[in-house]
């Protein structure tokens, strides 16, 4: 009896040992401490079983004792210190609670950000991107739109095993639309849950104020959570097993590596926009512009207002107003001598700013039997075929509406803006 408690203790200290070297060498490498790996480094001959299940059984103990934890999402054994809260089990009364579709899952764990048709920006000068959305067969179809008012296009990754009827060519407010879809369900799901539950638990769990261990245990769970969800998703939409069946701009296809999604991105803009602006200034050419990019346009409006004759509106020196000119105005054509005089003239022909000019004329000088609202014609800009973003339009408009002061059916108009201009330089 004496001599089998000391086999026994012989045991657990081997699989202990062995268990502590592979969680250091885990440490500063890949190999881990699997169940399956430590029976197998303690057993003299691979075919053993009898010697093989020994030594399972002892790891089985010894986790159901709390003196060893098995990290299943990693498919690792680690030593703790002691320990009165148990992780693994909390993570399954969460899961057994959580039944959240992987679409609202993903949102949570794993929310997108944007991304920028790389391409298309380098040549036109545009930085347009796209919204990133989960989506499934309780989403709409029909019904897809950017929540990001500002976003020229969305990428819907489609997480249901039934694929969508008929996907829409583009979304609901006329934006070019993608959508990608993934065989690999049942992983994704169970890494996001897995996830999930760590960030409960790390939010709610109050045993994790007094308990230190715990406390790191449910970090370090958390860091190779995130890790596998990361990789799951790389792998769900990398294109590389040419499996994701893939909708661009309603056209089915097979999705393409990431570089060339990037590819197609820019096409897609180039054919959604194609009647934007060629712009290469990026302090101006924005949704947003900053402090200084605000103060810089408004100075060179008031040059606009008030120089008009004068060579570079009387701008002098190289501070962001100045470079302002000579791209939008000066580059274009707007603003150019024709004898002896300087003035503002619509823009050359092949100058990337010519269809937006005519878009805006064609609205103002239109405003004959009832009066447009500016509001509108932004609304306008933004939307295809044209794209424009806020930043450059009051610019443009004031060029194009001093070009057409003598013009009596927006005369009125002229004066409502140049007022409006006035009132906020007085601002400042």
């Amino acid at each position: 009896m004496i001599q089998d408690a000391q086999t026994q203790n012989d045991e657990v200290l081997k699989v202990l040992k062995t268990i502590g070297i592979l969680n250091l060498i885990t440490a500063t490498g890949s190999l881990k401490a699997s169940p399956e790996l430590v029976a197998f480094a303690l057993c003299d001959r691979p075919d053993d079983i009898s010697a093989l299940k020994r030594c399972q059984e002892v790891i089985k103990d010894l986790t159901q004792k709390g003196i060893i934890t098995y990290r299943s999402q990693v498919d690792d054994l680690k030593i703790w210190e002691g320990s009165d809260f148990n992780v693994e089990a909390a993570i399954y009364q969460i899961l057994e609670k959580e039944r959240l579709p992987l679409a609202e899952l993903l949102c949570r764990a794993r929310p997108l950000k944007p991304v920028v048709a790389q391409r298309h920006y380098t040549t036109t000068g545009n930085l347009r991107y796209f919204e990133q959305q989960y989506a499934d067969s309780l989403t709409s179809i029909k019904g897809l739109g950017c929540t990001i008012p500002s976003a020229d296009g969305l990428i819907v990754y489609w997480l249901d095993r039934q694929t969508p009827d008929e996907p829409p060519v583009q979304t609901v407010d006329g934006k070019p639309l993608v959508i990608i879809a993934t065989s690999q369900l049942d992983l994704l799901r169970m890494r996001a849950q897995q996830l999930q539950a760590l960030n409960i638990i790390q939010k709610e769990a109050t045993e994790l104020q007094t308990d230190g261990v715990a406390r790191r245990e449910v970090k370090h769970r958390l860091i190779d959570a995130e890790r596998l969800l990361d990789d799951t998703l790389q792998q769900a939409f990398n294109g590389l097993a040419g499996q994701n069946q893939c909708w661009i701009a309603g056209e089915a296809t097979t999705l393409p590596k990431s570089r060339e999604l990037q590819a197609l991105l820019s096409e897609l803009c180039d054919r959604t926009y194609h009647l934007g602006l060629q712009l290469d200034n990026e302090f101006i050419n924005r949704r947003e512009l900053t402090t200084q990019g605000a103060k810089a346009r408004r100075e060179l409006i008031e040059a606009m207002l008030e120089n008009t004759n004068l060579k570079r509106l009387g701008l002098s020196g190289y501070g962001p107003e100045v470079a302002m000119y000579y791209s939008v105005l000066e580059a274009t054509g707007i603003h150019r001598q024709q004898g002896e005089e300087w003035n503002l003239h619509p823009p050359h022909a092949n100058s990337g700013v010519t269809t937006v000019w005519q878009a805006i004329a064609q609205f103002c000088l239109s405003a004959k039997d009832k009066p447009l609202s500016i509001q509108e014609l932004y609304q306008q800009l933004a939307n295809p075929p044209y794209g424009v973003k806020q930043g450059i339009i009051p610019v443009l408009l004031a060029a194009l509406l001093l070009y057409y002061t003598d013009e009596v059916s927006i005369y009125k108009t002229v004066l409502l803006f140049l007022c409006w201009v006035r009132s906020i330089l007085n601002c400042w």
